[in-house]
C-alpha cells in the first residue's frame, strides 16, 4: 500500500499508471470490493487508514490507472520485485504516523443502508481504546521469543493470536486452554494468597514435599515431583523422535507458540511435521493440566492421589489416538465440504508414527483400526 501511495505521488497526474500487485487481497479491496468496503466504513480491515489515503490519492489522478496481478510470464519480474520488497522491509525505518487522506476526500462512517447491529457494534468497539493487560503482554513476549526459535522469525501479536485459532491443527479444548494461558486467566498460585484460609492453595499440589509456588510454567514444565509432567513429555518425545530425531527444548513459551513451528527439510517447509508438533505439544500440555485439576478437585480426599505411569500413558495414548481418529473423519468431503481436511495433509502428519505402518494399505485413512505406534 505504501508503494502504491508513493508511486502515485511521484508520477505526474497526467501520466497513465499501471500498478502490478502481488497481493490479491489488496487488489480486490481497491477494485471489486471498494464500494462494499466504503459502505462498511472499512470495518475489520487492517491498515484501513492507509487504504483510505491510497484511494484518495488515486482518485485525484487525471489519467487512467490500471491495477492487475503478475502474469504467468512475468515470473522474473515478480521475483525481482519480491526481493526488493524484502530488502525494504528489513531496513530500519523511523516510526512515522500512517498517512491520512485530505478531509475533502475522506469518506467516514458506515452507510446506513448496509448497517447491521453487528456492524455497528464492531464500529463502537474500534472507537474504544483499551490497553493490553500486563500479564497478557508478558505472555505474548514469552511466546514470541519461543516462536522465533521455532520458525526463525519474530512474529507480531496478530500472528500469535491467529496461531491459537487454527482449527485444523488445534482442538477446541486446546484452543481455549492456550487462549486462557495467554491471558493468565487460571486461578492458581498468587490468586489464592489474597484469600483468607486459602493461602495453602498457592503452593504446588503435585507432591507434599514441593513448596514451590504453583504457576502454569511450574505445572507444565518445571515440577520435578510430578509424574505427569515428566512421563507425558517423555512419551511425546518418544513419538516425535520417530518423525524427527531432533526434539526441541520444551519451555512454557514453546507451548504457547506450538502452532507457529516451521520445520524445514532442504529449505522446504514441512506442513505435516509442523502440524504433528502442534498436536503433540498442545495435547500433552492440556492433559498435564487436566491431571493437575483431577488431583486437586476430584482426588482431594483419596489416600492414593498419584497417577501411575501406566494410567497416565494410557490417557495420553487415548488422547493422541482420538486426534488421529478425528483427523480421519474430517477428511470426509461429502460431509464437511470445503471445511474437510486434505487427505494428503493428514497422511503426512501421521506418517512414520503409526502402529504396524508397513502393513497398512495406502488408503489407511478409511481404516477404523489405525493407531499410533507407541506403548504406555
Amino acid at each position: 500500500l505504501m508503494s502504491i501511495l508513493e508511486s502515485s505521488k511521484n508520477i505526474t497526474s497526467g501520466t497513465p499508471l499501471t500498478l502490478v500487485l502481488h497481493s490479491s487481497t489488496i487488489l480486490k479491496n481497491l477494485t471489486i470490493d471498494l464500494s462494499h468496503q466504503e459502505d462498511r466504513g472499512w470495518q475489520g480491515t487492517q491498515d484501513k487508514t492507509l487504504y483510505k489515503a491510497v484511494i484518495a490519492e488515486l482518485r485525484q489522478r487525471n489519467s487512467p490507472t490500471l491495477l492487475r496481478t503478475f502474469a504467468p510470464t512475468e515470473s522474473n519480474q515478480k521475483q525481482k520485485a519480491l526481493s526488493l520488497a524484502n530488502q525494504g522491509k528489513n531496513k530500519q525505518q523511523p516510526n512515522t504516523t500512517p498517512p491520512t487522506p485530505p478531509p475533502e476526500m475522506q469518506i467516514s462512517g458506515i452507510c446506513l443502508s448496509v448497517a447491521t447491529q453487528a456492524l455497528m457494534y464492531k464500529g463502537i468497539q474500534e472507537q474504544v481504546q483499551t490497553s493490553m493487560r500486563k500479564k497478557t503482554s508478558k505472555s505474548l513476549d514469552t511466546a514470541r521469543l519461543a516462536a522465533k526459535l521455532l520458525c526463525g522469525r519474530t512474529l507480531p501479536d496478530a500472528d500469535l493470536w491467529i496461531s491459537i485459532r487454527q482449527r485444523s491443527n488445534l482442538s477446541k479444548s486446546t484452543r481455549s486452554f492456550l487462549w486462557k494461558n495467554f491471558h493468565d486467566a487460571y486461578k492458581i498460585g498468587k490468586y489464592w494468597k489474597n484469600i483468607p484460609d486459602m493461602e495453602h492453595r498457592s503452593l504446588c499440589c503435585f507432591h507434599p514435599t514441593c513448596t514451590s509456588e504453583e504457576t502454569m510454567e511450574h505445572i507444565l514444565i518445571e515440577c520435578k515431583n510430578s509424574s505427569a509432567t515428566n512421563h507425558l513429555w517423555d512419551m511425546a518425545k518418544s513419538l516425535w523422535i520417530k518423525k524427527d530425531p531432533q526434539w526441541p527444548k520444551i519451555t512454557y513459551g514453546t507451548i504457547l507458540a506450538c502452532n507457529t513451528a516451521d520445520f524445514k527439510t532442504r529449505g522446504k517447509s514441512q506442513p505435516g511435521k509442523n502440524r504433528l508438533f502442534a498436536i503433540l505439544i498442545s495435547e500433552t500440555a492440556h492433559l498435564i493440566w487436566k491431571t493437575r485439576c483431577e488431583k486437586v478437585f476430584q482426588r482431594d480426599n483419596l489416600h492414593n492421589t498419584s497417577n501411575t505411569k501406566r494410567e497416565l500413558g494410557n490417557k495420553w495414548i487415548h488422547c493422541i489416538n482420538t486426534r488421529l481418529k478425528l483427523d480421519r473423519l474430517q477428511t470426509n468431503h461429502h460431509k464437511f465440504g470445503k471445511k474437510a481436511l486434505k487427505e494428503s495433509l493428514v497422511m503426512d502428519t501421521w506418517k512414520g508414527i503409526l502402529k504396524d505402518e508397513e502393513n497398512l494399505p495406502k488408503d489407511w485413512i478409511r481404516q477404523s483400526s489405525v493407531l499410533v505406534g507407541i506403548r504406555s
